[in-house]
């Protein structure tokens, strides 16, 4: 995401904006019996039996009723409407993974990824994943530069991981992502996400048992960080954020709006924020410096490159 761009959603959309960055899925086939030119056009002519066991073998098949639901590929569960890019990226972390529309998420794309090591009888750690402009959730996982896939492999090594990746708005409507004006929202989706956990992972059930679920940390990147600004907005009181993590996401006033947010909700204040030095997330990360709860880190590399260096730190 290029400053420009960021300075044109942070004039727009900080509460506090800094001078500087102002029917069927099948085709229908049919069958004609042969028509006896002897017999009355009004009348109706039943098929005999040898006609009625052809049309039976030339009828289609129906699938199990999982495969109709869902398109099931190496343990990937793809429900109608994602798009193929998508379902191919899930498979680059090896596991379990399933995606489809949130209405919480302005029907756009969701994605759970839960990695081969999970271990359901010990207490999870989800991190939500918010992308930055005009990303996906294809290249949030596979591109080459900026990627994913390999961090999420070896952080699952090491804690009891699931992640969860919703698919942004288009370029020029960023402001409404997680805004819940625009009937988005962050409890909501949430609560999508912990009922779906039901459903790929025998033994987790977070919305009966939701101590089954220790931390959840809400992570946005770039423009991502204004979907976790307006996650924290409104007057969801069923949000759950165990730590928030602006990764050179700190435009304008998102940072310590969140911050005030939390404060607000009385969720627990742990933040960590990484900036990069002389740039336009740097003002509003200092602004929080000294404040109980707050890490804030100087980055290091190029903007892109924030995810990589410092996801889930």
């Amino acid at each position: 995401m290029s400053f420009d761009s960021v300075s044109r959603l942070v004039r727009q959309n900080s509460p506090n904006p800094l001078t500087g960055p102002n029917g069927s899925s099948r085709s229908k086939t049919e069958s004609t019996l042969p028509v006896n030119p002897a017999v009355n056009k009004t009348q109706t002519t039943e098929p005999r039996p040898d006609d009625q066991l052809k049309l039976q073998s030339q009828a289609p098949r129906l699938k199990p009723l999982q495969v109709i639901l869902a398109d099931r590929h190496q343990g990937v569960v793809v429900e109608p409407g994602v798009s193929d890019k998508t379902r191919t990226a899930l498979s680059s972390v090896p596991g379990t993974a399933w995606a489809g529309r949130s209405a919480a998420n302005g029907g756009r794309e969701l994605a759970i990824l839960i990695p081969e090591s999970f271990n359901p009888e010990k207490p999870a750690e989800v991190m939500f994943y918010f992308h930055g402009h005009g990303g996906t959730i294809s290249n949030g996982l596979t591109n080459p530069d900026k990627g994913l896939a390999e961090n999420i492999k070896a952080l699952s090594k090491e804690r009891n991981l699931i992640v969860v990746m919703p698919q942004g708005p288009a370029k020029e409507r960023d402001f409404t992502w997680m805004n819940p004006k625009n009937k988005e929202s962050l409890a909501d989706l949430q609560q999508e996400v912990w009922a779906q956990l039901s459903q790929m992972q025998p033994g987790l059930n977070p919305v009966n048992k939701p101590e089954q679920i220790q931390k959840v940390v809400l992570a946005g990147h770039s423009a991502g960080g204004l979907a976790l600004m307006n996650g924290l907005g409104g007057t969801q009181s069923t949000v759950r954020a165990d730590r928030v993590d602006f990764l050179d996401a700190s435009y304008g006033s998102w940072a310590s709006e969140a911050h005030s947010r939390l404060k607000k909700r009385g969720l627990p204040v742990e933040m960590r924020v990484v900036y990069l030095p002389g740039t336009q997330t740097e003002s509003d990360a200092l602004r929080l410096k000294n404040t109980a709860g707050v890490t804030l880190e100087r980055g290091t590399g190029g903007h892109g490159a924030v995810p990589r260096r410092y996801l889930g730190l």
